[in-house]
């Protein structure tokens, strides 16, 4: 009798499981039809976007100028304008050259820039006496653009002297110029050279010049001096004197 009860209860609650279940179904497919869901479909691509179109999916560790993976990103630096493109011009201040402090300031004696007012002797001859101005003058073998030959051309004897004077009035301090006998005359009679300062009467130089020789002054001081002459003494009329590029500094 007590089999047979057990029996009747297990078929009972089986009967009403699979009721239950049937139940369930029978609501979830009323659902997706109400709902209008008709099951699942198979999966297919999106056609609305073109492959070629498609980016592909990139690391986010991806530098910004080598597209390697794995590095950090980089700082992107401005890109140089092209040779082409049209550039604004870049303002620029001009420039001065300052002179530097103390710096004196040279003044030709010959040439077309010499200073008048230093030269006090003529460009040409008095009473045969000759200074001229050159625009080539040669002594040894040294050449120079300007210059100043000297001679004579009337009543010459051997020891004849011609001088260039030059007004200083005391405001130059330094001479600067190469003497000797000029390339284009006698090499057989040597002249003499004095450099005088005529105000005291005093002679800063005395010196013989010889055919092919070069006497140079180089920062030769003339301070305090008011009138300076160059004179050179001997056979004018043969053997020329000259004054290779002559420059006084203050």
């Amino acid at each position: 009798m007590g089999d047979k009860t057990t029996k009747t209860v297990t078929a009972g609650v089986i009967v009403t499981v699979v009721l239950a279940v049937y139940g369930f179904a029978a609501d979830t497919a009323g659902l997706a039809t109400w709902l209008g869901y008709d099951g699942p479909r198979p999966f297919a691509p999106d056609n609305t976007v073109s492959p070629a179109t498609q980016k592909p999916r990139t690391d986010p560790t991806t530098t910004a100028t080598s597209g390697k993976p794995g590095k950090k990103p980089t700082k992107l630096t401005a890109k140089p304008p092209d040779a082409g493109d049209p550039q604004e011009p870049t303002p620029t201040r001009p420039t001065r050259v300052a002179q530097p402090k103390g710096s004196p300031m040279g003044v030709a004696l010959s040439g077309s820039a010499r200073s008048t007012e230093v030269v006090d002797s003529p460009n040409g001859c008095s009473m045969g006496r000759c200074t001229f101005l050159k625009e080539a003058v040669a002594i040894g073998t040294d050449r120079f653009s300007t210059g100043w030959t000297i001679k004579c051309t009337i009543g010459c004897g051997a020891d004849e002297w011609v001088g260039v004077n030059l007004r200083l009035n005391g405001e130059y301090s330094r001479l600067t110029a190469t003497l000797g006998v000029d390339n284009s005359t006698d090499a057989d009679h040597p002249l003499i050279l004095d450099v005088i300062n005529v105000a005291e009467d005093e002679v800063l130089v005395h010196t013989e010049l010889k055919y092919g020789e070069a006497y140079r002054l180089k920062d030769f001081s003339v301070a305090g001096v008011v009138t300076l002459q160059i004179r050179f003494t001997g056979a004018l009329s043969r053997a020329h004197g000259a004054v290779g590029a002559p420059v006084v500094y203050r």
